[in-house]
């Protein structure tokens, strides 16, 4: 169901961005190298703000989170953090989600600021972007539902779990 969200949400982003420029404008290079470069820019960029946003979100987890935060990754991975003790509700949303705000801006302004030809090297990453942060509202309105029970959150990088106290 959660990637059912994040891919509806890509699918929206997708139509959206046809709206100001259409799709065929990705595909329009003077050549076979070029559009490869183009592609290898797009992932790259993929990459980068894949990575911006894990270490954004742990900065902003570390600040906000009472208890020792602890970073998890490999050469190439997306870093990830957690914490034996679990994460408060508004730290963790709060931190899961600035990344993506902040990310979102920056994707926006590049997309005014850049040429036509770069739009959509620049929106496929915002199309990322926003999917990869819409799975998140449901375990938020979860956890928003629970607030009284004083839900706790535990995130290993595979899964997030969400525990409550007993009544």
């Amino acid at each position: 169901m959660l990637f059912g969200l994040g891919f509806a949400a890509a699918l929206l982003m997708s139509a959206i961005g046809c709206l100001f420029v259409p799709l065929t404008v990705l595909f329009d290079t003077a050549g076979m190298w070029a559009l490869i470069l183009r592609f290898a820019v797009t992932a790259l960029l993929l990459y980068l703000c894949l990575l911006a946003h894990g270490y954004l979100g742990g900065f902003a987890l570390k600040k906000l989170c009472g208890t020792e935060v602890k970073r998890q990754n490999t050469l190439l991975s997306v870093p990830y953090y957690t914490s034996e003790l679990g994460f408060k509700p508004k730290a963790y949303f709060t931190a899961t989600l600035l990344p993506t705000v902040l990310i979102f801006a920056v994707l926006l302004l590049a997309c005014m600021l850049l040429p036509r030809s770069m739009f959509w090297t620049v929106y496929i990453t915002q199309i990322l972007n926003i999917a990869s942060a819409a799975p998140i509202a449901l375990p938020a309105l979860i956890v928003y539902r629970q607030r009284d029970r004083e839900p706790v959150i535990f995130d290993d990088g595979e899964r997030v779990a969400i525990r409550v106290a007993e009544e």
